[in-house]
């Protein structure tokens, strides 16, 4: 598959909300090992947090709606950057690439903009 196209469609993927699911499959069938160069267990660590970030969203969002709504948390993170990217997309791809504790990371087949 062309970088072009690979990096079109992780962008689909983390514009999204609650994707933990998906990513721990495109974990699980070596799709991620094909996008980003970092072990298994770094990958899962990542996966989690994001994971853990959809959950205080959605608790923020179901127990105090109030203060969710006037955060506009939603329209923050749907604000939309670059090459279809939103705010969000950039979060996920930030914390799924999270490297070592020495910072290496490195992607590959991923072509963005600057």
């Amino acid at each position: 598959m062309a970088d072009e196209r690979k990096t079109d469609e992780i962008i689909k993927l983390l514009n999204n909300e609650g994707i933990g699911g998906l990513l721990d499959l495109m974990l699980e069938f070596n799709v991620l090992s094909e996008l980003i160069y970092l072990n298994y267990q770094l990958i899962k660590r990542n996966i989690t947090t994001i994971r853990c970030l959809d959950t205080f969203t959605d608790e923020l969002k179901m127990k105090f709606n109030k203060t969710y709504n006037s955060l506009k948390l939603n329209e923050m993170l749907d604000t939309k950057i670059s090459q279809g990217m939103k705010k969000r997309c950039l979060m996920g791809l930030a914390i799924l690439t999270l490297g070592d504790d020495n910072g290496n990371i490195s992607l590959k087949g991923l072509r963005f903009s600057n």
